[in-house]
């Protein structure tokens, strides 16, 4: 039989809209450039657009658009200096649970 009030307890969690939540900022990082960005980021720190795009080989509008779509999920911060913009990883659990899991799947990716 089921415990009613643990039912009511699930249905009154936010789980359910924080799984969706994760779940859309691990489809983000399914695209190889963006998911590239994060392990460059984790590595080297702090980047601006162009040590970016000569990194991964791109164009700077390919850069700049997978970089806004990481600040867009709250990923990724940006911080302006002067007429450079730069990125880093902004710190949150569910980041380093990506980045776990990155590394579960090659350790030698992540420095």
């Amino acid at each position: 039989m089921c415990d009613k009030s643990r039912v009511q307890e699930i249905k009154n969690s936010n789980f359910l809209e924080e799984t969706e939540n994760v779940s859309k900022k691990i489809e983000l990082l399914a695209h190889p450039i963006r998911l590239s960005i994060i392990v460059l980021l984790n590595n080297f720190g702090d980047m601006c657009v162009c040590e970016v795009m000569e990194g991964l080989d791109i164009k700077q509008s390919t850069a700049s658009y997978h970089l806004k779509a990481l600040v867009d999920a709250d990923l990724v911060d940006m911080r302006y200096e002067a007429r450079w913009t730069y990125y880093s990883l902004k710190s949150s659990k569910t980041l380093d649970i990506m980045l776990s899991v990155i590394s579960s799947f090659n350790e030698g990716i992540l420095a």
